[in-house]
């Protein structure tokens, strides 16, 4: 019997270094998104979701350039919508904005019934001072989901700006 418990303690100490010493390299294999994401596409480079999710934590990294490049390596398996409407969103934090235009409608030309790109679309216009086009893409999006609040909202803030408080109030 004493033989028997020592066999177990052992066998329960060896079970338990080399549980701990697989935690070790799992935790150092998946260190952060980027390592996370990254192993992800090894083997799966075609997975539009480990793209955007690595794209994000490039953008939140302040790493703009990664952000692009692993966004436009993902156009080589799809023109996602997802892909698109992110290298819109790089292209215009780098001043870009016709390129980011390019990418919006590109979007939207592979995906007319999502209201993403015109809403990614009616913002730029905004930005650019185009009112007439923001609202209407804005109105677009909303038609196409009326349940987008940023799309009613943005609607509502253009119908103030424009002093139609009756607009603003029904959206």
């Amino acid at each position: 019997r004493v033989g028997s418990s020592r066999t177990i303690v052992i066998g329960g100490i060896v079970i338990g270094v080399a549980m701990g010493m697989l935690s070790v390299r799992q935790t150092t294999f998946w260190r952060n998104d980027e390592a996370l994401f990254g192993h992800v596409l090894e083997g799966y480079p075609e997975s539009v979701t480990a793209r955007v999710s690595l794209s994000v934590w490039y953008r939140e990294s302040g790493r703009i350039d990664e952000e692009e490049k692993v966004l436009k390596d993902g156009l080589v398996y799809s023109h996602d919508t997802a892909l698109l409407l992110g290298l819109g969103s790089v292209a215009n934090r780098k001043g870009k904005q016709d390129e980011a235009m390019t990418y919006y409608k590109e979007a939207e030309k592979g995906d007319p019934e999502n209201p993403e790109p015109y809403f990614y679309q009616a913002s730029l216009a905004e930005e650019k001072g185009d009112e007439a086009s923001a609202e209407s893409l804005f109105a677009k999006a909303a038609d196409l989901d009326p349940s987008y609040v940023a799309a009613l909202n943005n609607l509502g803030s253009i119908a103030l700006d424009r002093g139609d408080n009756a607009k603003a109030a029904e959206l």
